[in-house]
């Protein structure tokens, strides 16, 4: 499994590897979706899928990896969506391009997840390339 879960005494997060930064990057976010995961049947989801693009830009790949997944965080709560795939394309080396796969929950359903994520935090974050992989870890507030 290239992510793996972290427990933590108040928190949730995820240890996540990829062979560049941007594979690592894509792997965390495949964690966070699998914490957040929908508590609703199948059967109460929507099989409308679109995409939403999110335009970010960090000096360094924490800021970075805190602030993408705060935005994505945001619109799930603003749009009512649940978020199943996330493929980042890179631009200028500091500013990104994200495009996030949604599924959309039906109108009359209240959106509930298995854990509510309140925040991305900054605690025990850590972004590395080690020999040929890039790790990251990261915390979720819940």
């Amino acid at each position: 499994m290239p992510f793996k879960i972290l427990e933590h005494t108040a928190d949730v997060g995820i240890i996540a590897k990829g062979k560049t930064f941007k594979n690592a990057l894509e792997e965390a976010a495949r964690g966070m979706f699998f914490i957040m995961g929908s508590s609703k049947s199948k059967s109460a989801v929507q099989n409308k899928t679109e995409k939403i693009k999110i335009s970010i830009g960090r000096e360094n790949k924490e800021e970075l990896v805190v602030f993408l997944f705060s935005e994505i965080l945001a619109q799930c709560e603003i749009n009512k969506f649940t978020p199943i795939k996330m493929n980042v394309k890179f631009y200028n080396g500091k500013t990104i391009l994200v495009e996030v796969l949604v599924e959309y929950k039906m109108l009359n359903e209240k959106l509930m997840f298995k854990n509510i994520i309140k925040a991305i935090t900054f605690h025990m974050l850590k972004v590395k390339h080690e020999k040929d992989y890039w790790k990251i870890q990261v915390l979720f507030d819940v």
